[in-house]
């Protein structure tokens, strides 16, 4: 052998060492990885069962006491299937595969996964299977015989089963990992985290420690944004039931005042089976918020339609209340007119324009109610009849506006000196009538005498002469079998007795 062919020898020796010395370090670090990780889960699976308790412990002080050897070795898989014994033996069977095939239902694609795993949940709470081995073979072949195409199912994407004569190295972990993260739904913020294990794992040399732990680390994220997203859900729906409460509420008030109730309720029962169709069928959040809130703005634009219309209508019914306000307004204010002229056209007919006095249909009214009130009680009522002397004279000398104003001058002068209860009224031409309720005919005489007296002094002049004014009166009372016409017959006799007897005078009968 020449020396280069020694060499060459040598260095593909040295080569070859450092390739096992690689190797050596590669599955050394795979087995610390597998290590803690076995730790981790033993303390996780602390307190399940106490009789698993021991061999978690002593599980665990093999995996601390350094590499694994031949004898460790062989004694993890002594400890593996006296582990695997005891949790067929004393473990819940049922919950535990229950439970398995939940986890498989909530991560399958198409519905022939979740018709196997669904049917399976049921056929294991009547009869479990006797171990995981039963379980999982049985699952492989319904998956495989559900698929119409060939295709890997999930169980066997994840849980593929590798000849016991295979080595678990880095390759085929990785390759798990690869199909475990594509086949997880990412949250979008995830994305780029997901995005990132993914590129690790399609190097060729890459920390699988590193990558484990990033995985633990994504999946724990994504459980919590599960749970954030559910909350969130949860937060939605209370706001969305409190707004359709507020719509119902709304649409109730509305309906009470629109003719056209059963067409209001007809588009709000479509609107709201809307919503609980895609609230039943809608699995993305963002989406189902969209959907939702788009039905609530075209609802609620709906109820600001009815409002606005009500609120026209009722802006309408104003304006013609208003109108008939208006109108009404105008009615009272004629009717308060015609009021005033119907009190007016009374006051004249009742009333005498010259003097002011009530006139001669007024004076008989008064009559006949104190004739009627004597009847009834009894009490004393004098009667005046007044006449001015010589009226006629006043005319013919003075003139007629002379004659007037004599009339207003007596008319006043008997009116001021009488009292409040008593009454006096023109029968007509220069003739007046006087009534004194609760007067004997004595002391309607000297009322008389005072009213004579005071007249005598009002004489006034005329085209620059003087125009004398006296007064004569009659008096007389309501008597037993009298009549308003008799008790008038027997004053305006006393009259004419004070008359003939010269006149300015009174004289009772």
């Amino acid at each position: 052998m020449s020396h280069s062919d020694a060499d060459k020898w040598k260095q593909k020796c040295l080569n070859l060492a450092e390739e096992l010395d690689e190797q050596q370090a590669r599955r050394e670090r795979h087995e610390k990885c597998m290590a803690r990780a076995l730790v981790r889960l033993s303390h996780i699976c602390q307190g399940i069962d106490q009789s698993l308790d021991p061999y978690l412990q002593r599980l665990r002080e093999i995996l601390k006491s350094g590499r694994l050897d031949d004898q460790k070795l062989e004694y993890l898989d002594t400890f593996a299937n006296t582990l695997l014994d005891l949790e067929f033996k004393h473990a819940p069977t049922v919950n535990w595969q229950v439970q398995v095939l939940e986890l498989f239902y909530s991560q399958a694609q198409g519905e022939g996964e979740r018709a196997v795993f669904s049917k399976f949940q049921e056929i294991v709470k009547k009869r479990p299977f006797e171990d995981a081995e039963a379980l999982f073979h049985a699952l492989e072949e319904a998956l495989q015989a559900s698929s119409a195409k060939p295709s890997p199912s999930l169980f066997s994407r994840w849980f593929r089963r590798i000849p016991e004569t295979a080595s678990t190295d880095e390759g085929v972990l990785k390759e798990q990992l690869l199909q475990l993260i594509q086949e997880i739904e990412i949250p979008p913020r995830l994305t780029e985290q997901s995005e990132n294990l993914l590129n690790q794992l399609k190097q060729a040399h890459c920390d699988i420690e590193e990558v484990l732990e990033g995985t633990a680390r994504l999946l724990s994220e994504i459980k919590a944004q599960l749970k954030k997203e559910q909350q969130e859900i949860e937060d939605f729906l209370s706001t969305l039931t409190n707004k359709l409460q507020n719509l119902e509420q709304q649409a109730l008030d509305v309906g009470k005042v629109f003719s056209s109730e059963e067409v209001w309720g007809d588009s709000v029962s479509r609107h709201v089976e809307h919503l609980r169709h895609h609230a039943l069928e809608e699995t993305d959040l963002e989406a189902l918020k969209t959907t939702i809130s788009s039905r609530l703005d075209m609802l609620t634009q709906q109820l600001r339609h009815y409002q606005e219309a009500e609120a026209q209508r009722n802006s309408e019914v104003d304006q013609k209340v208003r109108a008939m306000t208006e109108r009404l307004q105008a009615l009272e204010r004629e009717s308060q007119e015609l009021h005033q002229r119907l009190r007016l056209a009374h006051q004249q007919a009742l009333y005498d324009p010259v003097t002011g006095l009530p006139n001669r249909k007024a004076v008989e009214e008064r009559l006949a109610q104190e004739f009627s009130r004597w009847q009834r009680f009894k009490q004393p009522v004098s009667l005046l009849v007044w006449d001015i002397d010589r009226f006629k004279q006043i005319n013919d000398r003075f003139g007629h506006q002379a004659g007037d104003k004599a009339l207003r001058i007596v008319a006043q002068t008997l009116g001021q000196g009488i009292r409040e209860a008593d009454f006096i009224g023109r029968y007509g031409g220069e003739e007046f009538v006087m009534l004194l309720p609760g007067t004997e005919v004595e002391g309607g005489l000297k009322v008389a005498e005072k009213l004579r007296r005071a007249v005598e002094t009002c004489g006034f002049n005329s085209r620059g002469k003087p125009v004398p004014i006296t007064i004569s009166c009659g008096i007389t009372e309501f008597r037993e079998g009298d009549r308003v016409e008799t008790a008038f017959e027997r004053a305006d006799k006393a009259l004419y007795e004070a008359k003939q007897a010269g006149r300015n005078c009174c004289r009772a009968n």
